[in-house]
């Protein structure tokens, strides 16, 4: 019985949507029990999933039930899930003729984009604002890690008297106005950055414009700038535009064809209150970063629809969670409980443990008195989950 990758990609998805992962029985149109045992039995195999041998006297080929997915058959079925990324991963390997592996299959899906339409909005506002500054005279890199944190556009420019100025550009392809809780969040990432050396200035860049309120926050500290502005700027310039905008896009596809390896990603489950945006930068964010992880949260991502699917998509593509029940925020409740219905290590913490629902009581907890102590708790649970994976085993 030949491999089947397309059954493979089936059996993935189907455990993973089954509740609580775990699924034993399979039924697919169009295939027979035998080949489904026979793929599940090879998927346990090649470490994608675990469960038991069901081969019997009637068997035509060894056949198993899956019990739940690995970590790596997490990691797969989420770079598989999107039918046209699949569909054009596959047929990049027959059209080239060469064998297919779940390798070769992976880098594939991690480096194409999602589909084949156009950008989506906010990816392609990225590159109008790479393009602009590029066409200005700026050296552009987009998608930077600084200090564990992604950057969306990194340029460096050099001023009249010689001098190179270093700028992080966070791109909000936002439908209203940005408000005073991005530029505090920014703000602290710029300080970091600035602290570190990395950087000289931070830049918002956004499509409708700042409150009031993020104006004066940002004064004589964050450059704000709306894309009309920037557009102004490059008035005349169509020839020397047109040949960056073909510049960005060659570094997008240079870049997707020769993938870095990512760092390790963390992303923290909490309520957006001022309250704790210490603990957010100082306490998690900093540590993650110290250990080589990129850190981020929900008011980071960009987005055009629906937050809660944005999470969601988030919390399956996470290395690890970091979850602050400290208020009983219902959201943050919901987000847990969706990162253990689809198997994502989290760390769960609380200032007080009467705030921490029975459910949850029973489960190795984070209790802080403060940032130092969140600190050195949360560095050493981070290390110890790490270790784990590194000695083969799922994280969780």
């Amino acid at each position: 019985m030949k491999r089947d990758f397309d059954l493979f990609r089936k059996i993935l998805l189907f455990v993973e949507n089954a509740p609580g992962g775990f699924a034993p029985t399979i039924v697919l149109n169009g295939y027979s029990g035998a080949e489904i045992g026979y793929h599940a039995h090879l998927l346990i195999e090649a470490g994608l999933a675990r469960g038991v041998d069901v081969t019997n006297l009637g068997s035509i080929a060894p056949e198993s039930l899956i019990t739940n997915l690995t970590w790596a058959g997490h990691e797969f079925a989420e770079l598989a899930r999107d039918q046209s990324r699949w569909e054009q991963a596959m047929s990049s390997l027959r059209a080239e003729g060469r064998g297919v592996t779940f390798d070769e299959l992976k880098l594939l899906l991690s480096s194409r984009p999602p589909t084949r339409d156009a950008p989506t909005k906010a990816r392609q506002f990225e590159r109008d604002v790479a393009a602009i500054y590029r066409a200005l005279g700026s050296t552009v890199q987009q998608d930077v890690v600084l200090a564990g944190n992604q950057i969306d556009v990194f340029i460096q420019e050099k001023t009249s008297s010689g001098a190179l100025v270093r700028t992080a550009i966070e791109c909000k392809a936002y439908s209203k106005p940005i408000g005073l809780e991005i530029i505090n969040q920014f703000a602290s990432l710029v300080s970091l950055l600035k602290e570190r050396k990395l950087i000289d200035r931070g830049a918002i860049v956004t499509t409708e414009g700042f409150t009031e309120q993020a104006r004066e926050a940002a004064k004589d500290f964050i450059d704000l700038l709306e894309i009309a502005d920037l557009q102004q700027r490059v008035k005349g310039m169509a020839s020397e535009l047109k040949a960056a905008t073909l510049e960005v896009d060659e570094d997008v596809r240079r870049k997707a064809s020769n993938p870095i390896k990512e760092q390790p990603r963390i992303f923290v489950l909490m309520p957006f209150a001022g309250e704790f945006l210490d603990v957010y930068v100082l306490g998690i964010r900093e540590v993650g970063e110290k250990l080589g992880f990129t850190v981020d949260r929900a008011d980071d991502i960009e987005h055009n629809g629906n937050i809660l699917d944005v999470v969601k998509q988030k919390i399956r593509q996470a290395d690890i969670l970091v979850a602050d029940m400290s208020t009983r925020n219902a959201n943050v409740f919901y987000e847990i409980g969706f990162a253990h219905a689809v198997n994502r290590p989290t760390v769960l913490l609380c200032r007080n443990t009467d705030t921490v629902p029975f459910d949850l009581q029973s489960i190795n907890y984070i209790k802080y008195a403060g940032i130092v102590d969140l600190r050195e708790r949360l560095e050493k649970r981070l290390k110890a989950l790490m270790e784990e994976r590194e000695d083969g085993d799922p994280i969780g």
